[in-house]
């Protein structure tokens, strides 16, 4: 199964869960809901995170899939509104094991195929056991052992874990992101912008301006 890259954002009384899955169909979805633990398992995905905070069943979780842009969102109560929900963005954490084993309750999710984008998934019957994935079959690893998501970079974003071994020091000086398989392309498009709107010198693109006048 695959981990897929993931990001978490919140409200005052919701906790957001957004699963970037471009190889998902429009079939069948599974997540789970306890007290500090999420899963989803929509195949080849699967996800486990370790909250840092409490959540609760209350009827009025949604789960939202986006067929265009690939992404599986969804919205959960907080079990204590106006708590905030402190690190959702140190993927480490949230990934880890839970300390204890627990029986957590499953919602079943389907999907209708029509040809709306956006596919609102509707809770099935909970006693309906036909093709739902078995959280807590024997012979399933429950707690599989799952990796944060790596960034690639270089031409198509093949290669990873070239600078893992580089010393820590003058090496690293060269090059302007020191974790790039931990760095997501949308922070590194930020990043970029920000080093471009911070390191601009007008007086040098003018000078440089200046000189290819000269010499024209």
């Amino acid at each position: 199964m695959i981990t897929p890259v993931f990001w978490l954002d919140q409200s005052n009384d919701r906790v957001f869960i957004t699963l970037k899955v471009p190889l998902i169909r429009a079939q069948e979805v599974e997540f789970t809901i306890d007290p500090q633990l999420f899963h989803c398992y929509a195949k080849p995905y699967y996800l486990r995170l370790s909250l840092p905070g409490s959540v609760k069943q209350d009827g009025t979780e949604t789960a939202k899939l986006d067929l265009e842009r690939g992404l599986l969102s969804f919205s959960i109560a907080k079990a204590i509104p106006g708590q905030q929900f402190p690190n959702l963005d140190l993927v480490g954490e949230l990934l880890r094991n839970p300390s204890a084993c627990v029986q957590p309750s499953i919602n079943s999710l389907v999907s209708e195929v029509d040809q709306s984008p956006e596919v609102i998934l509707e809770a099935i019957d909970p006693n309906d056991d036909h093709n739902r994935f078995n959280f807590h079959d024997e012979e399933t690893d429950f707690f599989v052992e799952q990796q944060e998501p790596s960034y690639g970079y270089g031409f198509n974003c093949m290669y990873t874990d070239f600078f893992k071994d580089f010393p820590r020091g003058s090496t690293l000086e060269l090059f302007d992101l020191e974790s790039p398989e931990k760095t997501s392309f949308d922070a590194r498009r930020a990043l970029q912008q920000q080093q471009e709107s911070t390191s601009f010198n007008e007086d040098a693109y003018m000078y440089l301006f200046s000189s290819f006048i000269m010499h024209a």
